[in-house]
């Protein structure tokens, strides 16, 4: 279906199993359980793949870049490249109390919502909520793109739903 599509990680070292089982992953620390490392080598992973993804960046040929989370380490290695923003929720901004007043996810998040070419929302509530919270995000920019399973249906079962 989308042969002619060719998806690059720009993530150095994960631990992501399901990477490794369809192809995306390879190298010698890919799909490796870090989980049990010791503490400084789980802080320096981050730092690392930060690294590794900004040179990618700057040395890839892409023309498209998808952040896996609302931080900006990426802008400058980015150029004039676009990007598209998943947007999950908008947990952080309407419930700021429990969240430590040291997060910055809400200024990230704001920031990044603002400068992605396209923004992708997992329901039509959280657009809504984007764009309660945000009123200059512009709306023709925001994409709802329900969550899905690749669960076969079992057509056995029947249902008396309303």
């Amino acid at each position: 279906m989308f042969e002619d599509i060719e998806i690059k990680l720009c993530v150095g070292i994960n631990d992501n199993t399901h990477l490794k089982e369809i192809g995306l992953s390879k190298g010698f620390f890919s799909g490796w359980n870090f989980k049990y490392k010791s503490k400084f080598f789980n802080n320096f992973l981050p730092i690392l793949n930060k690294q590794t993804t900004k040179l990618r960046l700057k040395n890839m040929s892409f023309d498209v870049f998808v952040p896996t989370y609302f931080d900006p380490y990426f802008l400058p290695a980015l150029g004039n490249k676009p990007f598209i923003l998943p947007v999950f929720d908008m947990i952080h901004e309407l419930f700021p109390q429990y969240f430590a007043s040291s997060d910055k996810t809400v200024g990230n998040k704001k920031l990044l919502l603002s400068l992605a070419t396209k923004i992708v929302a997992i329901s039509q509530s959280t657009k809504n909520d984007i764009l309660s919270l945000y009123p200059e995000i512009d709306p023709e920019k925001i994409v709802v793109i329900h969550l899905a399973n690749s669960f076969e249906i079992n057509r056995k079962f029947k249902f008396n739903t309303p």
